[in-house]
């Protein structure tokens, strides 16, 4: 029955798409973040990530959307990493091996040119936040209730064969999607919709917890700095999430307890010493192939893991952003790939400043100082983890191109109309004098909301 359920929701999204191309770009997200695929009895069998990606290109070929990609700073990056990755894989140690996951990368980028090209009114990119703060809430949810009634024994993961099936992984998706109900909570004027981002952040919070993960914990660190950064200084907001955690805290069974303690002495810890192997593998292969590295997830090839670690157990993953990129792709992928972050900081950046003391734009402000929350959480926390690839991480990244690009168009004074809109008489609406500023500032279909703070 609930496979039923969802190849009829999913195609019934498909066919909302033909009245909006973005609503098909919105699905095929949702099932690459959230995976409702594996949530239930043989869904792996529908491939519902090809059937909604493939109806969701066909749709915005065949609409009225604009076929342009904008051409920004992060679409160049992006595609010089794309470059830069094919010829690692090329020159790989085993290109047949990499080459697989060269495929799933091109698959992700392709995703992500998608939303920057279709995400282009608020409306619409406020849609995709939700959308993303759903996909991760829901796990969220299903694993806090299962910890506190459970009396804290609880332990879970997320959907078997996805980036956030291992728990630590699942623990930095928790931790980035907070900042994301924040907002939500902050732009809404409904007082329910406030209530229930608050009761998620609580479950997302003790799902970190339940995870028992010691990097998301010192991401979860982490992130509170930043939100008290990021609120001018202001004590409230991490006062109330450390309020919101206490019960969580006290449910925690003491294997918890003594698993953070091990914190202060990681380098006695076996896994820390296994990570350590890894992060010299990928630095000795980055030395003996600089520019190109030893192609991706070369770590994990036994024989070249054994060449440089001889007496290690096992092969292992970088269990790093860093150097996993530095071992994928040399020292020149590690610079590229780390110029995401800096170029989406810079965005992201623009964006607060410009609407610092803009009426009417406070919600871009907020969403701004939300998203920096969660792309610093993540470089912390994924410090320790293979997550270079992640899409969810990697969509943050566009969505600062996407931010700013709406912001760059409010100021312009550019019509707040989709791209493509026209009027009866089939001539395009007219755009306001260059410089001026609307009045009505909702640059979407339809307005937010209120924003609350």
């Amino acid at each position: 029955m609930l496979n039923l359920m969802l190849i009829g929701g999913v195609f019934g999204m498909l066919v909302l798409a033909f009245f909006g191309a973005h609503v098909g770009i919105l699905t095929w997200a949702w099932i690459s973040f959230m995976h409702p695929h594996r949530l239930v009895w043989g869904g792996d069998q529908f491939q519902l990530t090809m059937i909604s990606s493939l109806a969701a290109m066909f749709i915005w070929l065949v609409s009225r959307e604009p076929k342009r990609l904008p051409m920004n700073s992060t679409m160049v990056i992006f595609i010089i990493f794309l470059l830069h990755a094919t010829l690692t894989t090329v020159t790989a140690y085993r290109p047949g091996y990499s080459v697989e996951f060269l495929i799933t990368l091109y698959k992700t980028f392709l995703m992500l040119f998608m939303i920057m090209a279709t995400m282009h009114t608020k409306a619409r990119l406020h849609a995709m936040i939700w959308l993303m703060a759903i996909s991760i809430g829901y796990y969220a949810i299903q694993g806090s209730i299962g910890f506190l009634t459970g009396s804290g024994s609880h332990h879970f993961s997320g959907p078997p064969k996805t980036y956030i099936y291992d728990r630590n992984h699942l623990a930095i998706a928790f931790i980035m999607a907070i900042p994301l109900f924040n907002y939500l909570r902050m732009n809404t004027a409904k007082r329910f919709i406030q209530l229930g981002c608050m009761g998620v952040m609580f479950c997302a919070g003790t799902g970190v917890i339940a995870t028992q993960s010691r990097g998301g914990f010192v991401a979860m660190a982490v992130m509170l700095v930043l939100f008290w950064l990021r609120s001018g200084r202001n004590l409230l907001m991490p006062v109330m999430v450390v309020l919101l955690m206490v019960p969580a805290l006290m449910l925690a069974p003491q294997e918890w307890t003594e698993r953070m303690q091990t914190i202060e002495h990681a380098t006695e810890d076996g896994s820390f010493s296994g990570r350590l192997d890894a992060w010299y593998v990928a630095w000795r292969i980055a030395k003996e192939r600089p520019l190109t590295g030893g192609g991706i997830n070369a770590t994990q090839l036994r024989d070249v893991f054994f060449r440089f670690v001889p007496d290690s157990p096992l092969a292992r993953a970088a269990h790093s952003v860093y150097f996993q990129t530095l071992g994928d792709h040399g020292f020149v992928g590690l610079i590229i790939w780390t110029s995401f972050g800096f170029i989406a900081w810079r965005n992201l950046g623009y964006v607060r400043r410009r609407c610092k003391d803009e009426k009417g734009l406070e919600w871009a402000r907020d969403l701004a100082s939300m998203m920096q929350v969660s792309l610093g959480s993540f470089y912390v926390g994924a410090a320790a983890l293979s997550l270079a690839y992640y899409d969810y991480f990697l969509t943050f990244i566009a969505l600062a191109a996407v931010l700013r690009q709406v912001i760059e168009r409010e100021f312009a004074g550019e019509a707040a109309v989709p791209y493509g809109r026209r009027t009866a008489a089939g001539i395009a609406q007219p755009t306001p004098p260059a410089g001026s500023i609307p009045a009505e500032r909702q640059i979407g279909e339809h307005p937010v909301g209120e924003r609350r703070g």
